[in-house]
């Protein structure tokens, strides 16, 4: 889904390859004097939880058949990340969600940045818009259980450890005995 620049979005004009000393060899417009680099979609992806340290895990069928998931959603132009997670979980869910707390970034494997995020809720029904299925409260464990196998690229293990670790709910080893999370270092170059 990385969008790489042919052509200038601006006067439609080919675009040439110009030197930056920080960034290498990049796509440059001479008529408008403005590098195009290449872009790619932003989402959010909110792990909701409880005062009973429960988590809202969803079946989304036009996402995966195999697995539950947090509920994320693509950023609008015009929107911030953080006007973004609260949109999705109300939209979604039907909740009002509180207490929003950034969990970092992740680049998801399909190439969208996905920026992850905390969100705090009491205890409610759900009032589920058409994309999501289903919609459960559960206990870390549990959730664990629903998200699958570990997969590389998804944010949703490495969240929920953060979340397990902030709260002291378990050892983040117990979620998925013998599998191995992959954290990227955000300081590695």
């Amino acid at each position: 889904m990385v969008l790489h620049y042919e052509y200038c979005p601006q006067c439609g004009r080919k675009l040439s390859l110009r030197e930056s000393k920080e960034d290498g060899m990049v796509p440059w417009c001479d008529p408008c004097k403005k590098t195009w680099y290449d872009s790619f979609p932003t989402a959010v992806i909110v792990l909701t939880y409880n005062e009973y340290n429960e988590v809202v895990m969803t079946r989304q069928s036009h996402l995966t058949y195999r697995h539950w998931m947090y509920n994320s959603g693509f950023i609008l132009p015009g929107e911030n990340a953080e006007h973004a997670a609260v949109r999705e979980i109300k939209e979604e869910l039907g909740i009002e969600i509180r207490n929003l707390e950034s969990l970092g970034t992740y680049w998801f494997r399909g190439g969208v940045l996905m920026i992850a995020f905390l969100a705090f809720c009491p205890k409610c029904e759900f009032h589920l818009s058409d994309e999501v299925e289903e919609a459960v409260w559960v206990d870390v464990k549990k959730a664990a259980e629903l998200a699958g196998p570990v997969r590389p690229g998804c944010a949703d293990f490495a969240m929920m450890i953060d979340y397990v670790k902030k709260y002291d709910l378990c050892d983040p080893d117990e979620l998925w005995p013998g599998q191995t999370i992959e954290r990227p270092d955000p300081f590695a170059f």
